[in-house]
């Protein structure tokens, strides 16, 4: 394992590529609404359950998309989790690449980072092995430069 102070500060970002300001001033109305609705005496039941329903869908899409984060650092790539978090050592990563799934109709694509030698099957695929998030401008260049930089040969060269 690798010691934290032999680590300098970590480059985060998190899963979801939209801005968190654009995600909450979507949200924060439609959950007012919602908790309006919840909070309300005349709210008949059913109505009442669908508010806490859209509630937990969004609180779990906030947790989903921006408590899970990525941190780039020099000798290795540290995915953070709802519960714990993956690392993957940089002289263990065989592929890092960007992909649609499902054929790119219409998705949003991902930038990958493995210790396989394939590109994941699909989103689901975040384990042990592969860590991925939605791609965005720079990302993947600045996850090849920090592989780069941690091979024996660029440490000689800088040394």
């Amino acid at each position: 394992m690798v010691s934290k102070a032999s680590s300098p500060a970590a480059q985060c970002r998190p899963f979801f590529r939209t801005p968190i300001s654009a995600f909450l001033s979507v949200m924060v109305p439609i959950n007012g609404l919602m908790a309006f609705l919840l909070l309300s005496g005349s709210t008949p039941i059913w109505m009442k359950l669908s508010s806490a329903f859209v509630i937990a869908l969004s609180l779990g899409s906030f947790v989903r998309g921006y408590w899970r984060r990525l941190s780039i650092r020099s000798d290795r790539i540290t995915f953070r989790l709802v519960f714990g978090k993956l690392e993957i050592l940089w002289e263990d990563v065989k592929a890092v690449g960007v992909y649609t799934p499902g054929g790119g109709k219409g998705g949003s694509e991902y930038v990958y980072i493995s210790r396989r030698e394939r590109q994941p099957d699909g989103t689901w695929e975040i384990d042990d092995d592969t860590i991925q998030l939605q791609n965005r401008e720079g990302l993947l260049s600045e996850i090849l430069a920090a592989h780069e930089k941690s091979k024996p040969e660029a440490v000689e060269r800088a040394s």
